[in-house]
């Protein structure tokens, strides 16, 4: 049976102002960018919804975070294991650690430790990290990226925290960067597949990866009217399905509509892909 977790980034209007992370060129230090948005419910709140919703875990944004006091994290820790909700994963969505600049690299390893504190003082399973922005192709980058990558899962090891990447950014926009960097970083972190990343074939690049993950992204791409484009959506879950992945599926739906229902809707045509799937396999 398949664990149903939700991505935070799903209610990125709803849950308060959005805390970014950048680089600043110019002073060579990361930036603080604030984007207002009203906090309709706290994500203390939104864990308990989850776990009243009969969803499993959550992946949460760092962006979401209003502070990160002990307290507050005890906070989240407690409503989690309240509501029978999993911590799947703490998403950090900024860095780069392919960086050519070692200051830069070195202020980016510094930052990501604090957020792997952060994940294991509140209890997360992981903490999702970007490898970097530069040209896939560079293999120099790829390898600053998975030396950055390899520390940073010798950091979290001890604090019970395991490190995952992602087919997100432009160093591992095509499956072949995905599986290379996998590779140079030599089993020390995890992955995690997006449905909606890769821009270009897609579903074989997406088969080529899935291998590999641990966790999903299942994202369904919206309509201007709401409407969820479920037809590729089963095609990536059937995908997955063939590629023999049984871990989380943290449903992700960005654009409008209504957000519980759409997410509703996911899951039924999950289940809908995964018992035809294992019906065919039964034949």
């Amino acid at each position: 049976m398949a664990l149903y977790t939700v991505n935070s980034w799903s209610f990125e209007r709803q849950l308060g102002p959005l805390r970014m992370v950048s680089w600043n060129s110019d002073k060579q230090e990361h930036e603080l960018t604030v984007e207002s948005h009203p906090e309709q419910m706290t994500l203390v709140e939104f864990i308990e919804r989850l776990g009243q919703s009969g969803y499993e875990g959550v992946e949460l944004s760092y962006a979401q975070f209003q502070e990160s006091s002990p307290a507050y994290l005890e906070e989240l820790r407690t409503a989690a294991d309240r509501s029978g909700v999993r911590l799947v994963s703490l998403l950090v969505d900024d860095g780069d650690l392919s960086a050519a600049d070692a200051h830069r690299r070195a202020l980016e390893v510094s930052w990501f430790r604090n957020w792997i504190d952060i994940a294991a003082a509140a209890g997360f399973e992981r903490v999702r990290l970007c490898a970097g922005e530069s040209e896939s192709a560079d293999q120099e980058a790829l390898g600053r990226a998975a030396e950055g990558l390899r520390m940073l899962a010798d950091y979290g090891e001890p604090r019970g925290v395991r490190i995952v990447t992602e087919n997100l950014g432009s160093l591992l926009a095509d499956a072949a960067s995905c599986v290379q960097l996998l590779a140079l970083c030599q089993g020390k972190i995890g992955f995690t597949a997006d449905f909606g990343n890769f821009q270009q074939d897609k579903y074989r690049q997406l088969a080529e990866v899935m291998p590999h993950a641990e966790t999903v992204h299942a994202k369904a791409d919206v309509g201007e009217d709401g409407a969820l484009a479920l037809d590729d959506y089963r095609r990536c879950v059937q995908i997955a399905a063939e590629c023999g992945f049984d871990g989380p599926y943290t449903l992700t739906v960005l654009g409008e509509g209504d957000r519980w229902a759409q997410l509703a809707e996911l899951r039924q045509a999950t289940e809908a892909g995964l018992a035809a799937r294992s019906g065919a396999g039964a034949r």
